[in-house]
């Protein structure tokens, strides 16, 4: 099933091409025709793995394609929910499905044709395929296939085999390549102190097993992706979801901690393992006024392990621009002790207004907020 197609379109060719190198009359066309129907049967598989016609009507319990003439019918059933049919469904599926979908009867006139027994026929008997049948469905069927063909089976074949842990995709662009997608489930347990900051552990790689174009493919695997040798321009990708099984924001450390909380055994399980690691996440009253020194927004206080400090981000917001200035502070292991015993936000940032290295950041920032009004006045006189 994951031969390519291209390869096996050669080989149908050099069979038509050499019948004088036959060890006995007809033992290449026969041989050609086995080929052909091979084609047939990767192009119904194809169709009604994208089209999502049940697993169960074009696939056996041990994973082999059931009879051509069983999936043929069953793609010209309705879909459930949809008056149309699923060949119909397959061709609204991008254009590297739709071209398969485009000749229904002529796929299923090449299934009769092709459905030769030839290894029980008796070899005197006349044979239903005719070199003028195989030559015209190269002809045909050629133009259907290129590089990127053979990827829409494996890619699906990945899919099946791995019980859905590994996703088979197409990109949405004009040339609907074929990839696979796996889902990599992170964990409040992945996050980590990395120099005195809040962290996701490093993901492990996607292991990938590369089977010789030679060899059957194994019979048993869940989480590796699958690929035949020779194999290039197939798309892999790694998405990173929670446990609800939704994708990780990446945006900020703030917006991944909000991926793992969506729920409300997430949350207690994320703040569980920042009291873990001595990091606290703090929420404070808006600043409404420019003087006015808080910390801003949600904010993770890095807890470095070595020097007993933590990091904060203090500043104000200025009133006319909506602009925030802010700067970092660190507080030592008492300072720390005493902030953190005080209850109200109102205490807290009474308490690190008279932190000398808090009068030093807001110093900083009001210098920062001066020259960036200073900026804007000056832009304000060139354009007047």
């Amino acid at each position: 099933m994951l031969q390519s197609p291209i390869a096996t379109l050669d080989q149908i060719e050099w069979y038509l091409e050499n019948r004088l190198l036959e060890k006995f009359p007809g033992a290449f066309l026969l041989s050609a025709g086995n080929l052909c129907r091979q084609i047939v049967e990767q192009i119904l598989f194809i169709l009604a793995f994208y089209c999502g016609l049940p697993r169960q009507k074009y696939m056996k319990p041990n994973y082999q394609l059931k009879m051509a003439h069983e999936v043929f019918s069953a793609l010209c059933e309705g879909s459930p929910g949809s008056k149309k049919t699923y060949l119909a469904v397959a061709r609204q599926k991008g254009s590297r499905i739709r071209k398969f979908a485009r000749f229904p009867r002529s796929l299923n006139k090449w299934r009769k044709e092709f459905n030769e027994p030839s290894h029980f026929k008796n070899q005197a008997a006349n044979s239903n395929v005719r070199e003028s049948h195989i030559r015209d469905f190269v002809k045909k069927v050629r133009p259907l296939f290129d590089e990127s063909a053979a990827y829409l089976i494996i890619a699906a074949v990945n899919e099946l085999k791995s019980g859905g842990k590994i996703k088979a995709n197409l990109s949405a662009d004009a040339a609907n390549v074929p990839g696979v997608e796996t889902k990599i489930v992170v964990t409040p347990r992945d996050l980590i102190l990395k120099d005195g900051r809040l962290a996701l552990r490093a993901i492990p790689n996607v292991p990938i097993q590369v089977v010789p174009d030679d060899r059957e493919v194994p019979y048993r695997w869940s989480s590796r992706i699958v690929l035949v040798q020779h194999s290039k321009g197939l798309s892999i990708r790694s998405q990173l979801v929670a446990e609800d099984g939704q994708p990780i924001n990446l945006t900020n450390m703030a917006t991944v901690l909000a991926s793992l909380g969506r729920t409300p055994t997430g949350r207690k399980r994320v703040e569980h393992r920042l009291r873990k690691l001595g990091v606290r996440v703090a929420k404070n009253a808006n600043a409404s006024e420019a003087s006015n020194l808080s910390v801003s927004g949600r904010l993770f206080h890095a807890f470095d392990p070595k020097e007993q400090n933590r990091e904060m981000v203090v500043g104000f917001r200025s009133d006319s621009t909506g602009e925030r200035f802010e700067e970092t502070i660190t507080l030592n292991a008492d300072q720390w002790k005493e902030f953190d015993a005080l209850t109200s936000n109102e205490e807290r940032q009474m308490y690190l207004r008279n932190l000398p290295q808090a009068k030093e950041a807001f110093g900083r920032a009001a210098r920062r907020a001066a020259a960036s009004q200073q900026a804007r006045n000056s832009n304000s006189s060139d354009h007047s």
